[in-house]
């Protein structure tokens, strides 16, 4: 399916397994919801450009690179049990908001040069991955839920200007 011009709506049932690039280049791809239990190759949906909106269902495993350079994505917000590969979300230019929800773990890089995000709320129990969200030069709030499991340097190279402890979460 692989530089498909046509596909513009994709709904996946859970317990499937996706190839790398299975998705890639899809450029008029909008719309896609992830059901449980999927596990997406890297890759996935690189480079699918006019991609705006993702829903993910719990325990969605996403590889590495899955959604690089997806750059109409604006918000995300992901379901408990997930785990995000590293790069994933690399140069998603147009994401501004980011909501974590609990029990889920982020790869090293996964939103690196999100030029555009500026804020990231976390629930309880998430991991993050070495620079998660490095040089995301626009990123200006972060909201942790009480319980953050680790964040290994994951905001290196953000501007910062306000972090706010928060016991609700997204989850």
């Amino acid at each position: 399916f692989a530089d498909c011009s046509a596909l513009t709506h994709l709904h996946l049932p859970g317990d499937v397994i996706l190839s790398s690039a299975v998705f890639a280049h899809c450029i008029a791809l909008t719309t896609l919801t992830l059901a449980g239990g999927i596990s997406t190759g890297s890759q996935a949906f690189f480079g699918c450009s006019a991609l705006t909106a993702v829903k993910f269902a719990s325990n969605v495993a996403i590889g590495d690179y899955a959604f690089k350079g997806c750059s109409a994505l604006t918000h995300l917000k992901f379901a408990s049990g997930m785990s995000i590969g590293c790069f994933a979300f690399q140069h998603c230019d147009s994401l501004t908001v980011v909501e974590f929800a609990s029990g889920l773990s982020i790869g090293d890089y996964a939103f690196k040069g999100c030029e555009k995000l500026t804020e990231v709320v976390f629930a309880s129990g998430v991991r993050t991955g070495q620079f998660a969200f490095h040089d995301c030069q626009a990123l200006k709030g972060v909201e942790f839920a009480n319980g953050i499991a680790s964040a290994n340097e994951a905001l290196q190279d953000c501007s910062l200007q306000h972090i706010s402890p928060s016991g609700s979460g997204v989850g």
